[in-house]
């Protein structure tokens, strides 16, 4: 659903290192939330830092699972949680390549709320945010 106006945009971390798929995102999401980019783990953790000293919180958390090390994208969403408390309760939503069925069932079971196959598809991506905003 896309909000009224005048109605403020959801905020939304996404965490893709990838520039070719950080761009389509950016242009499917358009109109529906307010992004925010980083490219890897530790600019992710300044980046939250950032956002709670000025009172703010992301509504929803979309990371790519294989980032750069020394993070991965279920490390980094557990350090997240462990950190900021109120973290625990904001959707977080995995994307990857690694599609396999044990690799899905591995990712839901470390916290993940939600679970995108690359190449992503941009109803099913707009439908799985909305779902959770």
């Amino acid at each position: 659903m896309i909000p009224i106006q005048g109605q403020k945009l959801p905020e939304v971390l996404i965490l893709e290192d990838d520039p070719p798929t950080a761009t389509i995102l950016k242009i499917w999401l358009r109109g529906i939330c307010n992004i925010s980019m980083v490219t890897d783990g530790d600019a992710t953790l300044r980046l939250i830092e950032a956002y709670l000293r000025q009172g703010q919180t992301f509504d929803l958390m979309l990371f790519d699972i294989n980032i750069p090390f020394p993070w991965n994208g279920v490390s980094l969403m557990q350090e997240i949680k462990k950190r900021w408390e109120i973290y625990a309760t904001i959707p977080f939503i995995a994307e990857t390549a690694y599609a396999m069925p044990h690799d899905k069932e591995r990712i839901l079971n470390s916290g993940y709320v939600d679970y995108l196959p690359k190449p992503l598809e941009k109803q099913s991506l707009i439908d799985t945010l909305q779902k959770y905003l």
